[in-house]
């Protein structure tokens, strides 16, 4: 009978050895071998790293490169608003000096002013050494408006090329004031001898007439140049000085220029004279 219920034995459980080491649960064993990586999810997980490594790094760098530009944005914008600023004031300062009144007589105004422009047109402005020259330009800063008008031209840098341009069309040009009067409220006048030599430059500055025209008229121009040409003129001129009511600084200039009496004591004919003359 007990027989009956005894188990058999099978091939297949005899086939099935423990573990005889020092861990006898094999259950122990199992898990391990199943938990433990494998080589190449190893070598997945470490190209992970580096890819998103890198991916951090390019993050960085361009979050580097937005604050750099940032930090250049800020400083071009600070910079032109220090330049506007600076303008500003510039503004404000060349306003405030030229709409104060100048503390000078007029008289001494007018006479140094025509000292001045006859210096100017003895000695060419390029020829004027660096102190003299910067001395001339503060004194007519200081005493001239900035939109001073002298014939068709206007601004005190127009006035003071135009000045320096008269040396250019004569040859040793020599002003000597005579007087400086007051013709009436804010008009001033300086009354003047110009002497200068008749050049060819100054013949088609001051005489375009001269210039020939027609085939006829060669000779005669070319006799008159011929006579004018070398001369010493000795000019009559004055220049008249109007100043301004508010700053009593020079805000416009007129000159006259004799050319009849001088031309005629060298042509010895108003007819000739007329013709020299005749734009």
């Amino acid at each position: 009978m007990l027989n009956k219920f005894s188990p058999k034995s099978s091939p297949e459980a005899s086939a099935i050895d423990l573990p005889t080491s020092g861990n006898t649960n094999p259950w122990h064993s199992l898990r391990g071998s199943a938990g433990s990586p494998k080589p190449s999810e190893k070598k997945v997980t470490q190209e992970d790293k580096v890819v998103k490594r890198r991916a951090q790094c390019r993050a960085n760098q361009a979050r580097y490169r937005m604050r750099q530009q940032n930090r250049q944005l800020q400083l071009q914008q600070s910079v032109q608003q220090l330049r506007e600023e600076v303008d500003r004031l510039k503004r404000g300062v060349d306003s405030t000096h030229s709409g104060r009144r100048t503390k000078c007589n007029p008289w001494v105004i007018i006479a140094e002013a025509s000292r001045l422009v006859g210096k100017t047109f003895s000695s060419p402005w390029s020829e004027l050494h660096g102190e003299e020259a910067a001395s001339f330009t503060a004194f007519y800063q200081e005493y001239f408006s900035p939109d001073v008008a002298l014939g068709e031209t206007c601004g005190l840098k127009s006035f003071m090329e135009q000045a320096c341009r008269w040396s250019t069309y004569f040859d040793h040009p020599d002003l000597q004031l005579k007087r400086v009067e007051s013709t009436a409220p804010g008009v001033m006048t300086a009354t003047a001898r110009l002497s200068v030599t008749v050049t060819e430059r100054s013949m088609g500055s001051f005489f375009p007439s001269l210039k020939c025209t027609r085939r006829d008229d060669d000779n005669d121009r070319a006799e008159l140049a011929g006579r004018l040409l070398g001369q010493r003129l000795q000019l009559n001129c004055s220049i008249t000085f109007l100043l301004d009511e508010e700053t009593g600084r020079v805000a416009h200039l007129e000159r006259d220029v004799d050319f009849v009496g001088p031309l005629l004591r060298v042509l010895g004919s108003l007819e000739d004279v007329s013709s020299v003359l005749r734009g």
